[in-house]
């Protein structure tokens, strides 16, 4: 079985880009969740037109939702991806897949998120997280009602 691929650990500092890859996220909510990323000691990065995207159901076209991942992978000033939410949607990013970079990132997400990831390590052996999204756990701080576990994240 090949080598497990695991992305770099995250540093205060880091430059994290915030992306949008399933259904159409809050502003308010994409904006606290930023503010609680950046409190944590990170850099949050997003495009505003592409993470506050609306396509019907989705955050955007599947095309343009997919290009913000490429953007958000590629980017060599970005430690991390971490999704806005989840709902539904990111599984039309799969069709139009081609080979991730060769340096894993970290990738933060859950819920719709989870195709996603299932396809990076089935067909890739990368590690991502399952775990907080900004526009839906980041927004309300660590420890409240559908936040995120502050321990757990470090």
């Amino acid at each position: 079985m090949p080598r497990p691929l695991k992305p770099l650990a995250l540093r205060p500092g880091d430059a994290i880009r915030v992306v949008s890859l399933a259904s159409p996220v809050k502003e308010d909510f994409l904006q606290k969740g930023c503010d609680e990323i950046a409190r944590l000691g990170y850099a949050p990065k997003i495009d505003s037109a592409s993470v506050l995207a609306h396509d019907s159901f989705f955050a955007g076209t599947a095309s343009s939702r997919l290009r913000a991942l490429r953007e958000g992978l590629a980017d060599p000033a970005t430690r991390a991806v971490f999704c806005s939410r989840g709902g539904y949607g990111s599984n039309y990013l799969l069709d139009a897949w081609d080979a991730p970079p060769a340096t894993p990132k970290i990738l933060l997400g859950s819920s719709d998120i989870t195709s996603l990831q299932t396809f990076l390590w089935q067909k890739y052996r990368w590690v991502t997280f399952y775990g907080p999204m900004v526009a839906s756990n980041f927004c309300h701080g660590a420890g409240a009602a559908h936040g995120y576990d502050a321990a757990s994240l470090t």
